[in-house]
């Protein structure tokens, strides 16, 4: 797993840098019942683009079952002063890329 803010990957980037969701991909695969174990949520970035990221994420209903719910979402980053999408620095797409963040 790559090192990232204490808060999120998110706290890397300025205030005035909001993030949207561009596009939102969810494939269910198979049913989720109540259980009372958690579920297991994984979440990583899978590409870092030039204002753009993309999130992959699995929910599991244990650790070694197959992914129930599989989804992919596009997000870009906006300048709130101009309104337009925000190039990611290399430094900050560098800690992007590759970030497992398991919930």
């Amino acid at each position: 797993m790559t090192p990232h803010a204490p808060g999120g990957l998110l706290d890397l980037v300025p205030s005035y840098i909001q993030h949207l969701v561009r596009r939102q991909d969810i494939e269910y695969r198979d049913e989720l019942w109540y259980q009372a174990e958690p579920f297991l949520v994984d979440v990583w970035v899978s590409a870092v683009g030039t204002t753009s990221f993309r999130l992959g994420s699995a929910i599991r209903t244990s650790a070694d079952a197959e992914p129930a719910v599989t989804a992919e979402a596009v997000i870009v980053l906006v300048d709130l002063e101009t309104g337009k999408p925000w190039p990611i620095p290399s430094e900050i797409g560098g800690q992007f890329t590759g970030s497992v963040i398991p919930r």
